[in-house]
Order: structure tokens, then C-alpha cells, then sequence
């Protein structure tokens, strides 16, 4: 009786597994109004370096506009790049959230490509992008990212906690100007009760010269940042 019950045990628990594992989840209906506030965080000493808010202005089938404002910003003026911008700025996505402009004036093309809807766990997919940011930063840079559903977490951020899903980015990122070349690493939580991330991380290697906006890290070679959800409206 003992080992009947244990079997039917495993049955469920491997029944419910698969179904988790099998889960499809759709592109999220974006609406104007949508907000989001995150936290940039440093991770070398997990300090955050500034607070952003990020608001939907327009969104269709294939676009997302958001308007991105600084709400806090702890960076040393000096080593800020923003080409006399100011606080507020336009940003575009496409309609799975994936970066072709940022605030910096940054144009990606055609994106970053991160995100294929519908997500289900062990998809994966290669996306290749340029960061075409010569008039902030100096230089542009070129993308080959292999990316990967890894599965489902349980992630608590200052919002909350959340259910998401985990999705990793690697590949080579090359200086266009020098042809400098390093691996770079992405990480996102992706939340759909959020239609969004509640948390980002991403590495990519230094390059010479440094970047304008930089800071003093010791020998590390490594940038090394994220997003984590502060507050958040859907509806």
C-alpha cells in the first residue's frame, strides 16, 4: 500500500510539473496609463544609482511608446553623459518589450530582441542587434545573444514578491570603433502580473576608452547592473 501511494505521489507531482513547465504565457496587453518604477542598481556595491519611472503613452500590436523620467538620481554629475537631455524622455519598444531606443538617445537596431512570445520553459532563440550610441558614448556596439526560457522563480524585489519567469541572454559584444570583443550576459525576471520585469541583470566587459557615464570599480573589467521593481500600476 505503501509503495502504491508513493507512486501515485509521484505521478501527481510529476503531472503537476509538466503542466507548470508547459505553461504558455502571451505577449502582455499593454495599455496608455501603464507604470512602472524601478530601482538602477550597481551591483559591484549594491547601491542604487538612480530611481526611474516608466510610463505607456501608446501602445498597438507592434509598438510600445513609454515615456521614462528620473524620479532620483545618486550619479556623480560629472560622470553622466546625457548630450543635454533632460529629465524626460520618449522611449520605443516593440510590442514584446524589446528595447529599440533608450533614453540616452541610444538607437538599437532593429532590437534587443530578449523577449519571443509565447514564453515557454527551455524555448530558445538567437536574436543579433546593433547599439548604434556614437553621439552619447563615443562608440557602437554589435550583439550575438543566445537566449533561453530557463523556468519559473519565485523573486522578491522592494515591490514584492512575484512569480516569474527566467529568462538568460549570452553571447559576444563587440566596440564597433576598436573591435574590441567580451562576452555579455543578460538576465530578466519576467512577471505577467507585472506585463513587465521585476528584476534585471546584466554584465558586459569594458572597453577602451571607458565609457563616459563609468565608474571606479578597482581591476574590475565587468559593468555590472540591473532593474528591481519598486512600484508598479496595470490594468
Amino acid at each position: 500500500m505503501y509503495r502504491w501511494c508513493a507512486f501515485l505521489a509521484g505521478c501527481l507531482l510529476s503531472a503537476t510539473t509538466v503542466c507548470v513547465a508547459d505553461e504558455l504565457i502571451s505577449k502582455p496587453e499593454v495599455r496608455p496609463g501603464d507604470r512602472w518604477v524601478y530601482n538602477r542598481m550597481e551591483y559591484w556595491t549594491n547601491t542604487t544609482e538612480f530611481v526611474y519611472e516608466i510610463e505607456t503613452s501608446f501602445a498597438n500590436n507592434r509598438v510600445i511608446i513609454t515615456t521614462l523620467k528620473y524620479l532620483k538620481d545618486n550619479r556623480v554629475a560629472s560622470n553622466v553623459n546625457r548630450s543635454g537631455r533632460g529629465e524626460i524622455a520618449d522611449t520605443q519598444w516593440t510590442a514584446e518589450w524589446n528595447a529599440m531606443s533608450d533614453i540616452e538617445g541610444a538607437v538599437i537596431s532593429p532590437h534587443t530582441g530578449l523577449l519571443k512570445f509565447p514564453l515557454a520553459v527551455g524555448d530558445r532563440h538567437q536574436s543579433n542587434y546593433t547599439i548604434k550610441a556614437d553621439q552619447t558614448i563615443g562608440f557602437s556596439t554589435k550583439h550575438e545573444r543566445t537566449i533561453k526560457v530557463v523556468g519559473w522563480e519565485d523573486v522578491v524585489v522592494p515591490a514584492g514578491r512575484f512569480r516569474t519567469l527566467r529568462i538568460a541572454a549570452q553571447g559576444l559584444c563587440t566596440n564597433v570603433t576598436t573591435g574590441r570583443s567580451g562576452i555579455a550576459r543578460s538576465v530578466i525576471w519576467y512577471a505577467p502580473a507585472v506585463k513587465r520585469w521585476v528584476r534585471s541583470l546584466h554584465e558586459s566587459p569594458r572597453y577602451d576608452p571607458p565609457l563616459t557615464y563609468s565608474y571606479s570599480y578597482g581591476a574590475s573589467i565587468w559593468y555590472k547592473n540591473g532593474d528591481e521593481l519598486v512600484e508598479y500600476r496595470v490594468q
